[in-house]
């Protein structure tokens, strides 16, 4: 019946933009050949976890994508506080392969251990970690919902003119692909999102992805 559903789901989208996150994916070169057939334009996988570590699979994942001629690939990273931005940003920017040119995703999630700072002082920290990884030439971007935000920095509708200048990606699993619900679901500032999680754990390609995505250019 799964399978069924998002087949369903995978052919409304078929003309629109959509995008995969396989983060926790065991993902082969296989599956990348099998997303490409399923009309997935744009590839997701996270580079940076809460601990430091970098993916040991990125680059080859990265390189899979390529082969299979998915057009995009982004990166995402779980934001720690406890991580000095230039570390952060060094880091991700050391990590990432060659002519990288994706998204390189913020992921503010309310995890224990993630937030050390008072929350007044969580928006300025992020901040400085979106400059911080422009300097080293990345394209950064943030990705939350509206309730992990809301607790997290401490209302659904806080934000700033940095944050608000770069690409946000917000979660609402309400399995439509369109952007109608960013003016109630979505968070911060940013008056048009970019990307939206629409669906968790859906069957393809013989597994359950992480998250299905629609985006726009």
């Amino acid at each position: 019946m799964n399978q069924i559903y998002i087949l369903a789901l995978l052919f409304a989208v078929a003309s629109a933009n959509l995008g995969a996150d396989v983060s926790y994916y065991p993902a082969t070169r296989t599956t990348f050949t099998c997303l490409a057939q399923q009309n997935v334009t744009l590839t997701i996988l996270e580079i940076w976890d809460e601990t430091g570590t970098v993916n040991p699979n990125f680059l080859n994942n990265y390189i899979y994508s390529k082969d299979a001629q998915i057009p995009g690939f982004d990166a995402l990273v779980m934001v720690n506080d406890t991580f000095a931005d230039e570390d952060l940003c060094n880091g991700v920017a050391r990590a990432l392969p060659k002519n990288f040119n994706g998204t390189v995703w913020l992921d503010v999630e309310n995890k224990q251990g993630l937030w050390s700072r008072d929350t007044d002082d969580r928006i300025s920290y992020l901040e400085a970690v979106i400059k911080t990884c422009q300097q080293h030439g990345l394209n950064p971007g943030v990705y939350s919902s509206a309730d992990v935000w809301a607790t997290v920095m401490g209302s659904q509708g806080i934000g700033s003119d940095t944050l608000s200048a770069v690409p946000v990606w917000y979660f609402n699993d309400n399995n439509v692909q369109n952007f109608d619900d960013f003016s109630y679901a979505g968070f911060g500032t940013w008056e048009k999102p970019q990307m939206k999680n629409y669906g968790t754990n859906a069957y393809l390609c013989g597994s359950y992805i992480t998250s299905l995505d629609y985006y726009e250019n």
